[in-house]
């Protein structure tokens, strides 16, 4: 007999959708295990569960191949999603059902909690690259509607006790964005193709702020290149807005230019007072030094270092440390969720 969905659709501030009923679910979502650390995960956002419309992708239990992530019906003999095609004609049945149970909701957010979800209500692929990113609804009933995925409380359990404090997380900006519907991106300024005149004058710019973010990437251009890499592109943010990525190497300057670009680069870098912030700096400040002979002059900041003092537990890539401390979506899937 199929579950009930939690919670009223038409007056919950926030709709969470998991993925299926577990044993202890027969008569509503989120009553096992996986309930009392998704209550656990509410609380410590300031959620009531009673303004909340819980529901599940698939309204009846599911079974799982050990190791794997292909769903099928309990009995093991009907295929719903495959992990690398996505959902069978079977499985495509219970994305329309649930987009038209999500169509009453009139809530400003929506929460897929998990892999599947995700995919259903947003056509993602890897949950834990895009959680926390504030992403528009695919599904065509709600196409456009305002969602923050997150990762199944489920994965809390059996040992996985950091992945709580990541749904906190998640949970938090769930609440602070369901009160308003729009999805609000900063007014971005980034200069990705500035002329040589246009760098010259932010490198110069540069020395007279306070404090700026520096960040180089570097490739591996030719076979007789240096064997550390070559820095391709040179980037700097002054704001939370504005930015400007100077491109080396192959970036179509004349040698004399290029040679300016660098020796420009190497009078800001080295120059003391302006605070420079970087994310794994000890690479950048490395390969400038070993390669380009820019010695980096203090005082050094380091994203990356900050985040491992506060959360040593907690992964620091930096994609990762976004998702935690800005609403800056996952930037490698941004061309498909605008």
């Amino acid at each position: 007999m199929p579950y009930k969905a939690e919670g009223d659709p038409l007056t919950a501030k926030i709709v969470f959708v998991g993925e299926a009923p577990a044993v202890a679910e027969i008569h509503g979502p989120f009553a096992g295990p996986a309930g009392f650390v998704f209550n656990d995960c509410l609380e410590a956002a300031g959620i009531l569960r009673s303004d909340c419309y819980v529901t599940n992708l698939f309204d009846f239990r599911i079974k799982k191949q050990k190791g794997k992530s292909d769903i099928f019906n309990l009995d093991g003999d009907k295929l719903w999603s495959d992990t690398k095609e996505g959902f069978t004609e079977l499985g495509q049945q219970s994305v329309e059902r649930l987009g038209n149970e999500l169509s009453r909701t009139t809530a400003n957010i929506i929460c897929p909690l998990g892999a599947p979800a995700f995919r259903a209500i947003c056509s993602g692929r890897g949950i834990t690259k895009w959680r926390g990113s504030i992403l528009p609804a695919t599904l065509q009933t709600i196409s456009g509607r305002k969602t923050v995925p997150s990762i199944h409380p489920a994965n809390a359990l059996h040992g996985q006790y950091i992945t709580r404090y990541i749904i906190r997380s998640d949970f938090r900006r769930c609440k602070r964005e369901a009160g308003f519907p729009d999805i609000r991106r900063p007014p971005y300024k980034f200069n990705l193709r500035p002329t040589f005149s246009q760098s010259l004058e932010a490198l110069e710019m540069l020395k007279g702020v306070g404090k700026y973010a520096c960040d180089i990437e570097v490739a591996y251009i030719a076979p007789e290149s240096d064997p550390r890499g070559q820095v391709t592109r040179i980037s700097y943010a002054w704001t939370e807005e504005d930015a400007i990525s100077i491109p080396m190497g192959d970036g179509g300057w004349t040698l004399e230019q290029e040679a300016h670009l660098w020796h420009s680069t190497a009078e800001l870098l080295e120059l003391k007072g302006p605070i420079k912030i970087f994310q794994n700096g000890i690479f950048d400040c490395q390969v400038l030094f070993f390669i380009h002979g820019i010695l980096v002059a203090d005082r050094i900041e380091d994203t990356m270092i900050a985040h491992h003092i506060i959360y040593p537990d907690f992964r620091k890539n930096l994609a990762f440390l976004a998702s935690l401390h800005t609403d800056q979506p996952y930037w490698k899937g941004m061309v498909k969720h605008g």
